[in-house]
């Protein structure tokens, strides 16, 4: 091999390995580009905590601090690219539904929740501490998801210390120093439950004076009824992953399954009435009827 051509083989592979580092970073700035942008940013609704006993409504009218509180959170969701709830709205909403029990918070809680669309529920809790310093404005933030009740993430923070009465401007404060770090982490939560599926618990029983229960054969078949109803969650459950934690000829109890978080037809946030209603159809389709009952991520079916 001649200089020149020697000198040539050296300058196309230096452009080659250009090429290669070029491609490469391209390549890994797309993937740090992809990581850090959600394909579904949840629905968020802030609500405040509340101890056991204490009037959601009252306290949203009577407290200024947890006002401006819940306020800046929900301005710092929508900054962040988050759609949200108004949780004021959703009150009023019910505000005429004598079914609510307005003396039970928790009751109250869990129907606000689950008629607000939301993925993503936010509590927030303001603090105040005096001392000879001055005044500092604290918020413990907590997010969950609304269907299965899960804690996704979990941050307190304050502000500096000052000398004022004006509370509401120091939980503003603590607000905007704890959000910065306190979404990333919601978000990350958010994205391992999309890929691990929503978790849920199914009971299923049967009322009383029937002709047949659980351990019963299904007509056409030889499988009992038990073994019919396990072999339907181990094909429509995520990756088969259900535990059954006890069964008896009335009844049969699965403490944890899990669900996609998509609906695997329309694409849609996968909800644990949907999948009360497809087991109760697979069911009806055997011949059972049947009643479902679905309270948070608890599902409830009885054979009628």
């Amino acid at each position: 091999m001649s200089i020149s051509q020697g000198y040539r083989c050296i300058m196309l592979g230096l452009a080659l390995l250009l090429s290669l580092c070029s491609w490469s970073t391209a390549t890994a700035q797309e993937e740090m580009r992809f990581d850090s942008t959600p394909a579904y940013l949840p629905t968020i609704m802030v609500i405040p905590f509340a101890k056991e006993g204490v009037d959601w409504r009252d306290r949203l009218e009577r407290d200024k601090v947890m006002r401006a509180a819940i306020t800046a959170v929900r301005e710092g969701f929508q900054q962040a690219g988050y759609s949200t709830v108004d949780l004021r709205a959703r009150l009023r909403q019910l505000a005429n539904d004598q079914a609510i029990e307005w003396g039970n918070q928790t009751s109250v809680k869990q129907q606000v929740i689950e008629v607000s669309g939301a993925d993503i529920y936010v509590e927030v809790e303001p603090i105040i501490t005096e001392s000879y310093n001055g005044a500092t404005g604290g918020v413990i933030l907590t997010a969950y998801d609304a269907v299965s009740g899960i804690s996704l993430a979990n941050h307190t923070d304050h502000s500096p210390s000052f000398y004022t009465k004006q509370y509401e401007r120091l939980v503003l404060k603590a607000a905007e120093r704890a959000l910065p770090e306190f979404i990333p982490q919601m978000t990350a939560g958010f994205q391992d439950m999309m890929m691990a599926g929503r978790i849920l618990s199914l009971n299923i029983s049967l009322a009383s004076g029937l002709s047949y229960d659980l351990d019963s054969p299904v007509t056409g078949g030889d499988l009992l009824l038990a073994e019919v109803i396990a072999n339907w969650l181990g094909e429509n459950t995520l990756r088969g992953q259900y535990h059954l934690q006890g069964m008896t000829a009335t009844k049969m109890l699965v403490d944890q399954l899990r669900i996609p978080f998509f609906h695997p037809t329309n694409g849609q946030p996968y909800r644990a009435y949907l999948f009360a209603v497809k087991l109760r159809n697979f069911l009806r389709g055997l011949g059972y009827d049947c009643d479902r009952d679905v309270q948070g991520n608890k599902i409830f079916i009885t054979l009628n």
